[in-house]
């Protein structure tokens, strides 16, 4: 893979990632207005439920083609690559049945719980979110940024949007028809998806030859990724979990709308990330560290610089936009400026933990992953029950700044590279190693990239 890649990806990344946070941002607006904040709070709360139990019809596959299918294609190594896909897909199919069924006969004979019926209907989404998911990895790997970062973070938010606005003016917009309006966008989404990876990948694909080995190491491999994803997810998650259980379903709400607007705080990483991702694995596996150095060093100062001026946006106007979703600007203004000094953290850091994972260094994300999550509930559980939806955002921003201290120091022993925005590697770079970098982004690409 081409570092040309890279300054086309950015641009892509950028302008869609723009749309993306507009989109998302109207989106969540107008469900809020419709629903309110106990609605909308229990909503959420039944997403990060659906959403955990997604990551077992996953298994961490999806994360394993990331890692392997760059490499797979930069060597051409076609027969590979499909065993890969066929075995990730069918294992994503039967799993993702077999927890729907144990899901769904949980809750139907043994569990008597409120909102059960909503429960039951968002657990739909089990069978075929992870199909979404898969397959849209896909488009990752092959490098087809700007429709990854399109059925990533525009497609669902745009459709909700306009779904949600269409049943307002029919007044039915209620949490039931919501559930029923995201099963129906992420189905059809699937359908586009299983085209277009079709039109980017049928041609190259060859089923003829089983590769056991490769099996094998999909397992390996999953394993770990399985752990650090359901980790990560819970690692995010646990707020809202434990909000809903020791709070109220509205505090889950609130929580939520400040931590999406604190996310845009780490947009610039974001972009990075998704383009550098399987750069990163292409370039590790092929032994051009310093190339890779460029590209990271260029990335952490980006990502840096955007979460810095995102901070002081929201320094200057967060009480004005807390506001326009409904709920005291004043009361929630400084959980707010918690959460965004968490997260400007994250950027300064760069994609760190994408360099662990794309590096093949799982032994130490799971490690690592272990002592955040026992760091994260710890902290919420306790700062929760002291004090409330502020004590949540307290143990957030804490788990963040650890998480990226620790992806640091991490990265750093294993790889030498460095990752923070005010490290000496990024000062030390000159004009003449930017122009070359530069020079690098206007390669053309090579051709093992021409897989169209």
């Amino acid at each position: 893979m081409s570092i040309s890649d890279v300054k086309k990806g950015v641009k892509s990344a950028v302008i869609l990632g723009i749309i993306a946070k507009l989109v998302a941002f109207l989106a969540q607006y107008t469900i809020i207005k419709w629903l309110g904040t106990q609605d909308y709070g229990l909503l959420v709360y039944t997403l990060s439920i659906i959403g955990f139990l997604v990551l077992f019809s996953q298994l961490g596959m999806h994360n394993s083609l990331l890692k392997l299918m760059p490499e797979y294609m930069a060597h051409n190594a076609w027969e590979k690559l499909s065993t890969l896909l066929l075995f990730v897909g069918s294992i994503t199919l039967l799993s993702s049945v077999f927890v729907f069924i144990v899901f769904e006969s949980t809750l139907y004979w043994f569990l008597d719980v409120k909102n059960k019926e909503i429960l039951m209907l968002a657990g739909l989404l089990i069978l075929i979110q992870p199909a979404y998911n898969l397959l849209n990895i896909i488009l990752q790997a092959v490098r087809q940024v700007a429709l990854f970062r399109f059925f990533e973070e525009i497609y669902l938010p745009l459709l909700l949007l306009l779904g949600v606005l269409f049943l307002g003016f029919l007044a039915m917009a209620h949490l039931e028809n919501i559930f029923y309006l995201r099963i129906l966008i992420v189905l059809i989404g699937s359908f586009v998806l299983v085209y277009k990876v079709r039109q980017y990948l049928s041609e190259s694909l060859n089923f003829k030859v089983l590769d056991k080995t490769i099996i094998k190491n999909v397992f390996s491999m999953s394993f770990a990724m399985f752990y650090i994803s359901m980790l990560t997810f819970l690692e995010s998650k646990v707020s809202i979990l434990l909000l809903g259980n020791l709070e109220t379903i509205e505090s889950v709400g609130i929580f939520n709308i400040l931590s999406l607007l604190s996310q845009l705080a780490l947009f610039g990483l974001a972009s990075v990330n998704m383009v550098v991702a399987p750069l990163i694995s292409s370039l590790f596996s092929q032994k051009k560290m310093s190339e890779l150095q460029d590209v990271i060093s260029i990335a952490v100062i980006v990502s840096g610089l955007f979460s810095l001026l995102t901070f002081l946006f929201f320094l200057l106007l967060g009480t004005l936009v807390i506001d326009l979703f409904g709920i005291n600007g004043n009361e929630f203004y400084l959980p707010l400026i918690l959460l965004l000094l968490g997260t400007v953290i994250s950027g300064c850091f760069g994609p760190a933990g994408y360099i662990l994972i794309m590096t093949g260094h799982l032994k130490q994300s799971l490690k690592m992953k272990w002592v955040l999550i026992i760091f994260t509930l710890m902290s919420n559980y306790l700062l929760i029950n002291l004090f409330g939806l502020n004590g949540a955002v307290m143990a957030t921003a804490l788990s963040m700044a650890l998480w990226n201290i620790m992806a640091f120091i991490v990265v750093k022993k294993e790889t030498g590279l460095n990752t923070f925005v005010i490290s000496h590697n990024v000062f030390k770079m000159g004009m003449p190693e930017i122009k070359h970098t530069l020079n690098l982004f206007r390669k053309k690409k090579s051709s093992t990239d021409d897989i169209n």
